[in-house]
């Protein structure tokens, strides 16, 4: 018998251990946001940190993003996680906590990491050729996202039975098994 507990704390120790080891499969994620009359978005992010006590993810983007828009039209998102070796999926619906521009953190990145928050024109912009980029030196571009955790769920593949269950922040992370 599963105790549901240990799923749990298998996602939580799976993001934790995504800090740590570069190439931990939950060390890039796919971030899912929507807003009323478009598509859902889809795009593959960093973990940049995770708060295993209140459940808090962390990411970096620029602000001149699509991402930035669509999260203060609709302040939702999800987060989803795969490791392929465990056939392990999970899923984190989550609420925007909070969007700092952080020059501390910005300043602490290595160079190339400083790049990415710097280029001209900004993402997303329809360019001729690769080549038409260029890059600044400042990092007002630079923002930092934190994700609250509403509801995880859990989904490994496995036999003989597949494991799925769900937990509710609203109901102090106590979970229930569904069906796969």
């Amino acid at each position: 018998m599963v105790a549901i507990e240990t799923l749990l704390e298998d996602a939580l120790s799976h993001f934790s251990k995504a800090l740590k080891e570069t190439r931990h499969p939950f060390r890039y994620l796919v971030l899912g946001t929507s807003v009323p009359n478009h598509f859902p978005q889809l795009r593959t992010v960093v973990l940049r940190n995770f708060d295993s006590i209140n459940l808090v993810f962390t990411i970096y983007t620029d602000t001149r993003t699509e991402k930035i828009k669509e999260l203060t039209l609709q302040p939702k998102a999800q987060l989803l996680f795969y490791h392929s070796k465990e056939q392990l999926q999970i899923r984190v619906s989550c609420t925007i906590l909070e969007i700092q521009n952080s020059v501390k953190i910005f300043k602490n990145l290595s160079p190339k990491s400083q790049r990415d928050y710097t280029i001209k024109p900004a993402p997303g912009f329809v360019i001729n050729t690769p080549e038409a980029i260029t890059y600044g030196k400042e990092g007002t571009h630079f923002r930092k996202l934190l994700f609250q955790a509403q509801e995880i769920e859990y989904l490994k593949i496995q036999k003989p039975y597949h494991l799925r269950a769900k937990f509710f922040r609203s109901n102090d992370w106590k979970g229930q098994f569904i069906v796969p």
